[in-house]
């Protein structure tokens, strides 16, 4: 009996659990209607920097099929931040090399200060405004330019760089809907045509539940193609297609090839996006330790009720108990107390002719520089004690006071 790779692992990881009911309705846009256009993790070191467009992205958005009057669908996963001076990105798409000319480009992220994941979603034709010399768009040929990113910073100094990004963008043909939940890695859920129920719940985010009830139906065609080979009687099995406890009787030779297939499909691609996902957090845990637990968490959480998302969430248990991430913790918790009395700072600055106001800001930077001693003392290598240094540039307090302060 065939047993590929990530069959064998899943039958050590998940629990069986029962399919889910059949519904054909609302089922994922065809393979045209929705594209990925980029899925490209880079640092930006600088305020530019180019993109790769998907090899499958089409250039055409007119015809054959009209992504124009569509919609885009835009998330920045921000991985690594060097500060917390706040940073805008757009993304562009250009029609001669010049970054500066003949573009156009998207409506901007809101501003992102740390970690996390950072969504932009709008019309293609009227959400993207027209920048350069060019007076009309040729969407024949819509990124002959090439695609980039432009970090637009709230001040130059510091510069908010590096800042390490996992940018994806999504274009929808006119009259689709969005799938967010379309591709995991090297599945594809709109290549799933056998297994409509498994296509659906996968369309709808419900990683854990699929994968449970794909596996179940591996277990039963892999027992009816034994039974097949051996030519033996038929086989009494639960009948997925109801809620309770019936059964049905399967001959051997109702064993569809296609469907196991397809059901190996399934399973290989969950297989390899949870590991890949795995493998991409754990590089990153060293420099941003927190986000890194924050989302295995969130991925094992997607991957139960099965065995896998167990192990996910165990791992990120693991992780969050290290002291590493512990501090991180403690230092951002530390640091987000700084930087909302440095709003406060900043407001009394405008009105600190007044005696009250004065006494006021006067407690909020004792506060500030009490708070950031401790950063310096017990955080001194962490990212919230550099977005402090940083986020106390932005204020108008002489820098060698301040140095001197920090330094007692």
């Amino acid at each position: 009996m065939h047993m590929n790779f990530c069959s064998i692992l899943f039958s050590l990881f998940c629990f069986f659990h029962s399919a889910i009911a059949a519904d054909t309705n609302n089922l994922p846009a065809t393979l045209d209607t929705q594209v990925i256009l980029v899925d490209d993790i880079i640092t930006h070191t600088e305020d530019f920097h180019g993109l790769r467009a998907k090899p499958e992205a089409p250039r055409n958005w007119i015809s054959p099929v009209d992504y124009v009057g569509g919609t885009y669908h835009i998330q920045y996963e921000v991985m690594e931040k060097a500060n917390a001076i706040p940073l805008q990105i757009d993304f562009c798409i250009g029609k001669n090399d010049a970054a500066d000319v003949n573009h156009r480009r998207s409506i901007r992220t809101q501003s992102i200060i740390t970690t996390g994941i950072y969504e932009v979603n709008g019309r293609i034709e009227t959400d993207w405004d027209l920048r350069g010399n060019a007076k009309e768009w040729d969407w024949s040929n819509a990124f002959a330019g090439g695609l980039w990113t432009d970090g637009i910073p709230s001040t130059i100094t510091p510069p908010p760089y590096p800042i390490k990004v996992h940018v994806t963008v999504t274009i929808v043909a006119k009259g689709a809907t969005y799938n967010a939940n379309g591709q995991f890695g090297p599945l594809d859920v709109r290549h799933i045509i056998i297994l409509k129920p498994i296509a659906e719940a996968l369309s709808k985010g419900l990683i854990g539940p699929a994968l449970a009830a794909v596996l179940k139906e591996d277990e039963r065609l892999k027992e009816l193609q034994r039974r097949t080979n051996l030519k033996t009687e038929p086989l009494t099995v639960a009948d997925p297609s109801t809620s309770g406890s019936s059964t049905k009787i399967i001959n051997p030779s109702d064993f569809d090839p296609a469907r196991l297939d397809e059901i190996n499909y399934v399973i290989d691609g969950l297989c390899q996006y949870a590991e890949s996902r795995r493998n991409e957090l754990r590089t990153i845990k060293d420099a941003s330790p927190e986000f890194a637990v924050d989302m295995l968490i969130k991925l094992g959480r997607q991957y139960q009720p099965t065995s896998l998302g167990d192990d996910l969430l165990a791992e990120a248990k693991r992780w969050n108990d290290e002291p590493a991430v512990k501090s991180a913790r403690e230092s951002r918790l530390l640091y987000e107390s700084i930087a909302h009395r440095a709003g406060h700072l900043q407001d009394r600055q405008a009105n600190f002719s007044e005696v009250a106001t004065a006494n006021r800001y006067a407690d909020d930077l004792k506060f500030l520089l009490l708070s950031a001693r401790k950063l310096k003392t017990d955080y001194p290598d962490s990212n919230a004690y550099r977005a402090t240094l940083a986020l106390f540039k932005t204020l108008a307090i002489p820098p060698e006071w301040l140095d001197r302060e920090l330094a007692r």
